[in-house]
Formats: structure tokens, C-alpha cells, sequence
């Protein structure tokens, strides 16, 4: 559940890595970006990125 609320966060809004990871109670940014790598493979910021770049490459 946690880990789709910030594929939908990263997807669909404008809100900070660092403000995505407050908002969901991380104790902190690195440990944010570990977990969410061990999850999908990458970083929240390539993740956000390769969607902007190309929105098919990430579908489910």
C-alpha cells in the first residue's frame, strides 16, 4: 500500500521527494529513497523522472 501511495505521488503530483517522504512518515530522506529502491529498483527521482520521459515504461 505505502509504496503505491508514492508511485501516485511521484506520477501525479508536483510534491517533493522530500515532501512525499514527511507526508508518509519516513524518519528521513535517505531512508526514504533506500526502501523505495529496494521496492522498485530505482531511485524515487529516476523513477519520476523516466515517467516524465516516457510514461509507458512504467506501467503495471
Amino acid at each position: 500500500k505505502t509504496i503505491r501511495e508514492i508511485e501516485h505521488m511521484l506520477c501525479y503530483t508536483q510534491i517533493s521527494i522530500k515532501e512525499i517522504a514527511y507526508r508518509l512518515n519516513f524518519p528521513n530522506l535517505s531512508f526514504f529513497g533506500k526502501y523505495f529502491k529496494a521496492q522498485k529498483g530505482m531511485s524515487p527521482k529516476r523513477y519520476r523522472e523516466t515517467l516524465i520521459n516516457n510514461p509507458q515504461s512504467l506501467s503495471t
